[in-house]
């Protein structure tokens, strides 16, 4: 992937969010930025976020990182992936403590600006889960947010109470870690919600995030080749919406 700046393109952001946490937007938002040949902007500041999943280790001073980026005035540069993860800009623990209070507006205005800066087609932005201002303000800023969308009452619940509240942001459901029973109550109230719903990512029991650092679609062993696959289908769709 070449990670090449385009004078003049107007890139397109696609936000990863959830208000509920545990539903799997971290992997969802790491391998569509790596199909996508986007950078990878992690605001979500926990272990479980796709800094640590990468192999960074934020340093003290936060040089390079999200946290620089809202305390300076400089456009962070993406760290490259080599190939076979995504091109990152990391997140850092302090967020939690430092930018409680940030402004949503000044959110969307940044990543807007890291995002020309850039020069790529697209950009994605993982979030932290539930309601943050820096949630609040990636949504603001992207052309289409997706909410992966486990098939149990509080996930599709947290999905009804997003798209209410984001009437005015495209919104693309994902439903992920599809079981071969769908319980038929959750099936229902997802049907009832009014929002778009994208391609089925089925559960996959084998996939360990804590180790796995590469992007699974980048080079799919035999028990991820399904999972990978319907990723493309993820990232197709993203493509059909945002055109």
């Amino acid at each position: 992937m070449c990670g090449c700046s385009v004078p003049g393109v107007e890139p397109k952001i696609i936000t990863s969010a959830a208000y509920k946490g545990g539903v799997g937007k971290t992997r969802l938002s790491y391998e569509l930025a790596f199909l996508l040949d986007a950078p990878l902007i992690d605001f979500d500041y926990d272990d479980g976020g796709a800094t640590l999943m990468w192999g960074y280790e934020p340093s003290q001073t936060g040089r390079g990182t999200i946290l620089d980026g809202f305390t300076s005035d400089r456009v962070p540069r993406p760290l490259s992936g080599g190939g076979n993860k995504p091109d990152l800009v990391p997140s850092h623990p302090e967020i939690a403590e430092r930018l409680l209070t940030v402004d949503p507006e000044d959110v969307r205005q940044r990543v807007e600006r890291w995002a020309k800066e850039w020069g790529r087609d697209y950009v994605v932005v993982d979030t932290h889960p539930g309601y943050h201002p820096m949630t609040i303000g990636a949504i603001a800023a992207s052309r289409l947010t997706l909410v992966p969308v486990t098939m149990s009452i509080g996930s599709v619940r947290a999905l009804a109470k997003m798209v209410r509240e984001h009437s005015e942001n495209p919104i693309l459901a994902i439903p992920y870690r599809v079981p071969n029973t769908v319980p038929p109550n959750s099936l229902k109230m997802l049907e009832a919600i009014d929002v778009e719903v994208g391609p089925m990512v089925s559960e996959n029991r084998h996939i360990d995030d804590r180790t796995l650092q590469h992007a699974i679609a980048a080079k799919p062993r035999l028990r991820y080749r399904q999972f990978a696959s319907e990723m493309r289908d993820v990232a197709e769709a993203v493509r059909t919406v945002t055109k």
